[in-house]
């Protein structure tokens, strides 16, 4: 006969294996700790985030990624021993470096959105502001080291004025990471530091900022917003990824801050955004090509959308190309003139605009290129040409500038000109 177990409580009673049972409930609850183990959503991190965006400054600053942001004499340098950007300030009131993304990323409803970003900041002064993290002028979340106080920040415009909730390190909510708080541990921002951000956003999820240490991610502060305001958190969750330092006053010491690394990830697996399709084309009026390379239609961002501007998604599906005689067509980028463009909007809900009466290129960057027989009658040339580089079909920072566009451009290659018809197929994601 097996020798029987007990247990004794903590006054020395004994109780049997079955009684010990019966003291839990029936089934026993079990939760995972609050950890970053869970996403945004508290559903268990299963290591299947996708990408969204990621980019380090190894070989230069990325221009057709990011926008630099200067003023009075700040700048913005290839730091290549560090593989970062140097974002250098002056002593002078008003002096800016930056760095902002053109594309402003999707946030996906129901997903977390999860941002890395690495930095170096330097010494912290009065008079100057260093910042990072998933924002720009009116909305955002990022850290902040301001004069000699560093802060987590969530701006928003949802009042109709941009507002900025600043968290000094001492009210951090779960970590302040002093040498105090549940990690021990006790931050130095002069020296390299990775800044996790994941968002759950749905106008009122909450938003969680953490120190990734010694390869744990550790939370600091977590914005809660439900039944809490009486307002979204933010006018958006689609943003750029920003560094940036500006001098508020004239300050004591020129200063110098690394902008290094970064990943946009949307936790939750590979899923393609549905979106609204739209379609251009010249139609059935065939334009003649010669020797001279011409945009036969092009495509561009529009400013706005319903008066607000226009930082939508768009995904191009597919070209078509149809041609009586052999021709050579690129589908080129960032074009730096196009000679008598007429830009038009194709439809009342979208948000690019066409041209179809441009007769001439100058620059850009050829993404695309391939050779189309003369059809007779058949499409040919263009078909599905996957859109799936990371160039941003974008606006800058200010939402003005409207560079980024994309043409066909055709040449013929024999001796007789080219009727040729081409057409865009596209989705904007909003």
């Amino acid at each position: 006969m097996p020798t029987p177990v007990y247990w004794r409580d903590k006054d020395g009673g004994k109780h049997t294996f079955d009684e010990l049972v019966g003291l839990f409930p029936n089934p026993t609850p079990i939760r995972f700790a609050d950890t970053s183990a869970l996403d945004a959503f508290k559903r268990v991190r299963v290591s299947n985030p996708i990408n969204e965006f990621t980019s380090e400054f190894q070989y230069n600053l990325h221009p057709l990624f990011y926008e630099e942001i200067t003023a009075v004499n700040g700048t913005v340098v290839h730091k290549a021993d560090f593989s970062s950007a140097q974002l250098d300030v002056t002593t002078d009131n008003g002096s800016i470096a930056g760095l902002q993304s053109y594309e402003y990323f999707r946030y996906q409803p129901g997903k977390s959105l999860m941002i890395a970003q690495t930095f170096i900041m330097p010494e912290r002064q009065t008079g100057t502001t260093m910042q990072a993290g998933y924002f720009d002028d009116e909305n955002g979340f990022f850290f902040q080291i301001k004069d000699n106080t560093a802060y987590m920040v969530r701006r928003s415009n949802t009042s109709g004025s941009v507002v900025d909730e600043e968290i000094p390190q001492e009210n951090w909510n779960h970590d302040v990471f002093d040498g105090s708080g549940p990690s021990g541990a006790r931050l130095d921002f002069t020296k390299t530091q990775q800044l996790r951000i994941d968002l759950q956003w749905l106008s009122n999820g909450r938003t969680r900022m953490c120190w990734d240490i010694n390869g744990a991610v550790v939370l600091a502060h977590e914005f809660l917003i439900a039944n809490r305001l009486t307002t979204p958190s933010t006018t958006t969750a689609n943003l750029p990824i920003r560094w940036l330092m500006t001098n508020t006053s004239a300050p004591a010491s020129a200063k110098t801050m690394y902008a290094t690394c970064v990943s946009v990830a949307t936790e939750g697996g590979d899923q393609t955004e549905l979106g609204h399709p739209f379609g251009f084309g010249n139609g059935v009026t065939t334009r003649t090509v010669s020797t001279t390379p011409i945009p036969i239609v092009s495509i561009r961002p529009a400013t706005t959308l319903n008066s607000i501007t226009n930082r939508i998604k768009f995904r191009l599906e597919s070209i078509s190309i149809l041609n009586d005689k052999d021709i050579y067509w690129e589908l080129i980028y960032l074009p730096t003139s196009i000679t008598n463009v007429s830009w038009q909007s194709p439809a009342t809900h979208s948000a690019v605009q066409t041209d179809i009466a441009g007769t001439a290129i100058v620059g850009g960057i050829v993404i695309h290129s391939d050779y189309a027989p003369g059809a007779k009658g058949q499409a040919s040339g263009g078909g599905r040409v996957p859109f799936t580089s990371k160039l941003p079909f974008a606006l800058d920072k200010a939402g003005t500038g409207q560079s980024r566009s994309l043409s066909v451009v055709c040449t013929r290659l024999g001796a007789q000109d080219s009727a040729v018809s081409a057409s865009f197929n596209w989705t904007e994601v909003r």
